[in-house]
Order: structure tokens, then sequence, then C-alpha cells
């Protein structure tokens, strides 16, 4: 039970690290430009929520912060607490979006 446990949170940490520093260097939140010479009624709903999202530099920036330094946190078992509180956040919110 306890390896079962380690696992996921090296997974989770492991997840969140990915997704973060793909938010830092701007590889998440970038239109295509395809997208962006399109008319506004014809945009999905992923691609107007992609670009709400992008369009603050420092909102990307925050979030992928905040996703880095909760998946190392999440890496040790005396900080998982401190992480699950601050990553609770921003994990609700992706969820929400999505």
């Amino acid at each position: 039970m306890k390896t079962m446990y380690t696992l996921c949170r090296y997974a989770a940490a492991f997840l969140l690290l990915l997704y973060g520093f793909a938010k830092l260097n701007g590889a998440q939140f970038t239109v295509l430009d395809s997208q962006l010479d399109r008319p506004m009624r014809e945009v999905s709903g992923f691609w107007l929520t992609w670009y709400y999202f992008g369009y603050s530099l420092f909102y990307g920036n925050l979030i992928g912060l905040v996703q880095v330094s909760g998946g190392v946190l999440l890496m040790f078992r005396r900080t998982t607490l401190l992480a699950t509180c601050i990553l609770l956040g921003v994990v609700g919110n992706i969820i929400l979006i999505n």
C-alpha cells in the first residue's frame, strides 16, 4: 500500500512538473494563427478558453510556477501536505475549466 501511495505521488509530481514547465516555456496557452484568423463565432470553446488564459502572461507564469513548486514539494514525504494545500486551488481551477 505504501509503495502504491509513493508511486501515485511521484506520478502526480511528474505530470505537474511536465505541465508546469510547458506553461513556463510557452508551449501551453498559445493559440494557432489559423484560429486567430477565423471569425469569433467560428472558433471553438477550447480555443476561446486557451486564448483567454493565454492573454495574460503573468497568469500563465503564475500557474506554471505554482505547478512546478507544488510538484517539487509533492516528491518529498514531509512536504506532501503543504503541496496538496498549494495545489488544491490550481488543480480545482483546471478541473473546472476542462
